[in-house]
Parts: C-alpha cells; structure tokens; sequence
C-alpha cells in the first residue's frame, strides 16, 4: 500500500478509535457514575497493564478487565458500548449469541474503515451487523 492510500487509513482508524474511547467513558460514567471511570481505568490498568488509550488496540484484555472486576455485570456495560457506538455511527446493532464483545467491536470498526475510506463519511450505510 503506498503512503498516499495508508494516509486516509490511519486517519480513519484515529477517528474510529477516538469515538469508541469516548463511547466507552461515557458508558462507563452512565452506567456506574463518574468516579467508576477512573477506578475502572486504574484497576485495568494495574491489573492488566492496559492503558486507557490502548484499549481499542486490546479489546480482549479490557473486557477481560472488566469481566473480572464486575462479573456478569461486564456484559451490561459492554452491551451498553456496542448500542452507543453503533447509534453513533448509524449503524444497526443487534446481540448475537456467540460473539464476544470484540468480535462486534471489530466488526463495527471493519465496516467504519470501509465506509469511510469509500465515502469519507462518518456514516455508514444502514446495515445489520451480523
């Protein structure tokens, strides 16, 4: 890939990473109020060596995290990301059964990389996930 087409990529990939750090706090702090965002980064941080800007990088461990700290309750909040990050972006999201919060995450951001670097939107096209 040449310099000129790996521009708009990383570019996109900024945007996309950017957004889910903010769909995560502000999941966290609707969820759980705003000092469980800091005690949440501190513990994954502490616990797992996981930074608060590498988390789009490290999805597995920051559930991972995240399951071991709240237990079940991780899954309210990881549900509650994925429905802001698709409402945020126009997308459409639907629960299936054997993904991983991840494997949506990843699925979101492969459509956002697309969609933008076809488009130059934000926006994706209004499609199902699964």
């Amino acid at each position: 890939m040449s310099p000129q087409e790996l521009t708009p990529q990383l570019g996109a990939q900024k945007i996309f990473d950017n957004i889910l750090l903010e769909v995560v706090d502000q999941a966290i702090r609707d969820v759980l109020g705003e000092a469980a965002v800091r005690f949440i980064y501190n513990y994954i941080e502490k616990n797992f060596s996981l930074r608060k800007n590498d988390i789009p990088v490290e999805l597995e461990v920051f559930a991972e995290g995240l399951e071991e700290m709240l237990g079940s309750g991780a899954n309210v909040i990881e549900n509650y990301i994925l429905k802001n990050l698709c409402s945020h972006l126009g997308s459409n999201y639907q629960c299936k059964k054997d993904y991983r919060f991840s494997d949506y995450v990843r699925k979101i951001e492969i459509k956002f990389l697309r969609s933008r670097l076809k488009t130059g939107s934000i926006n994706f096209e209004q499609e199902e996930l699964g």
